[in-house]
């Protein structure tokens, strides 16, 4: 009879869908051994953990999760070794359907290719997603270290493994698969739901040697990542994503030291300063991914060590409300890369707010994936300027001092690009060179408007509702259906031109030969 204990991965059955034993045992008026097994697919289940009221487990999702299974139903899935002969050196086919594939094959790949294919001593890169394996060996199997010296010399090259949905439920496991791989450098744990370790992982050769981990999914707690991350003295790449982390700590010294790139991404973080400092100070961290989170700010740096090789941060799908927070991103001294969309901050803002950030972040070079062009940094800090300072000319003495305090780059670009004329009282200067040169494209789904791009030299106190009626003229458009968006550059995503209709054109196009986007929709 299958041997099964608490924590153990299983599937119902050889090609069934993969679960957690939370129970072994007997139930209540019921005959035979039997498993309580929370299902990876919550839908699969149709229990918590009692039954007839009573509660033999509980499930760590919500819902009803769970099935009791009778222990024979249940499989435990097969060793690696067995796994990947299966995937990449057996074959089905008859010898004659062989042969045809074998020469069809050979007339795509060559000969040598093909052979390479079909032998696991050159292979670099596996796929056995989904296929059940349970480890280097198969469950109750205890000569692991024959299965393991097979293993070791069937695949002397094996490079990268991705084992995503598969059975394995310990760290030991895990080390395992690392040490019986000697050129093991990328491994992809994914779906593998891995019981927590009470001590520290057991240095070797085989975790010491991977330099990428994929843990998304996995249920790994951050204080199992600083468990277990002196073991992984050579890592540069961690993915933690959608592991319900609530909160971290600070990692042992000797953890994560190398670490270039860390992805914590649909988790539950809700504090700035967990994040600070448990990664803030990794002296090579590169890329930070936080997006999907519950973080309702950010901070600055607090000395010079924090944050000194960030050159990118996805902060979407966050709480993030506050321009104090953009501000702060500012001060990280490598920052060149971010990504916000999803927050309240920009979702209430004019105009989706790109421009805001790009003029308060000074080296940034990509925002939400496109790519910050020179031509629309200007334009961005401009329009930006333009703004506060017609705040500024409004205000009373403590009023503008709370202004400045609230744009903490406003010196900075008044010295760059100087104050704003068009915003002192009295236009002056020769109407020349208060026109604004736009081009109006026409991107309009009705069958009726005039298509097209037409340039068009316009004063810039012309006022959006102008503008408007303008282009429904020359589009042959409704002009309660024109919609207005601002486009920088040709990569960029259009912006939509929103707010108060008696607004001047010169607020948003603050230089010659940008292009507004014309629609027949105003949403």
């Amino acid at each position: 009879m299958l041997t099964l204990e608490e924590g153990l991965r299983v599937r119902n059955g050889r090609q069934g869908c993969p679960g957690t034993v939370r129970f072994v045992g007997t139930l209540h008026g019921r005959e035979g051994h039997w498993a309580g097994v929370e299902w990876d697919d919550p839908e699969r289940g149709k229990h918590d953990g009692t039954l007839d009221g009573i509660s033999y487990f509980k499930c760590i999702k919500n819902g009803t999760p769970a099935s009791f299974v009778r222990v024979d139903k249940l499989d435990t899935g097969v060793s690696l070794g067995l796994a990947l002969r299966d995937r990449y050196e057996s074959f089905e086919e008859s010898p004659e359907a062989q042969g045809d594939r074998t020469e069809n094959f050979g007339k795509v790949y060559g000969a040598e290719k093909l052979a390479e294919r079909q032998s696991l001593k050159n292979l670099k890169v596996a796929s056995l997603r989904f296929v059940g394996v349970f480890g280097v060996r198969m469950a109750g199997n205890d000569h692991g270290g024959d299965a393991a010296a097979e293993l070791s010399a069937a695949c002397p090259v094996l490079e990268e493994l991705d084992l995503s949905g598969n059975l394995l439920s310990s760290w030991a496991q895990v080390a395992e698969v690392a040490d019986c791989l000697p050129s093991l450098r990328a491994l992809n744990l994914t779906g593998n739901v891995l019981r927590p370790t009470g001590s520290t992982l057991p240095r070797s050769h085989g975790m010491a040697q991977l330099s990428v981990l994929v843990l998304n999914s996995t249920g790994v707690s951050w204080e199992q990542i600083c468990r277990v991350g002196p073991a992984m003295t050579n890592l540069r790449e961690l993915h933690l994503n959608g592991n319900g982390i609530t909160s971290l700590a600070a990692a042992p010294a000797e953890a994560l030291c190398l670490l270039r790139h860390l992805s914590l991404e649909d988790n539950e973080l809700s504090d700035w300063g967990g994040v600070e400092s448990a990664v803030g100070e990794l002296p090579r961290l590169e890329r930070l991914h936080l997006s999907g989170n519950c973080l309702p700010a950010v901070h600055p740096p607090k000395g010079d060590h924090e944050w000194r090789c960030l050159k990118a941060i996805t902060l979407g799908r966050n709480r993030i409300g506050s321009w104090s927070s953009i501000d702060a991103l500012d001060r990280f001294p490598s920052l060149g890369e971010l990504r916000l969309s999803g927050n309240p901050l920009l979702e209430g803002a004019r105009s989706g707010g790109r421009f805001e950030v790009i003029a308060r972040v000074a080296k940034l070079e990509l925002l939400n994936g496109s790519k910050v062009t020179r031509r629309e940094r200007q334009d961005a800090e401009l329009r930006y300027l333009r703004t506060v300072w017609g705040e500024l000319q409004s205000q009373d003495a403590h009023s503008r001092a709370e202004v400045e305090d609230a744009n903490p780059r406003l010196a900075e670009l008044l010295e760059r690009h100087g104050p704003m004329s068009s915003a002192a009282a009295g236009a002056g200067g020769s109407l020349a060179s208060q026109m604004v040169q736009v081009n109006l494209t026409c991107v309009a789904a009705k069958a009726g408007p005039s298509m097209g791009t037409k340039p068009k030299k316009l004063p810039g106190t012309t006022t959006v509702a102008q503008l408007r009626s303008l282009c429904s003229v020359l589009f042959k458009l409704d002009p309660e259906e024109v919609g207005l968006y601002l486009r920088f550059s040709p990569e960029a995503v259009p912006e939509a031109i929103a707010g108060d209709d008696s607004t001047p054109i010169e607020h948003f196009c603050s230089m010659d030969g940008l292009e507004i986007i014309v629609s027949d929709s105003v949403g």
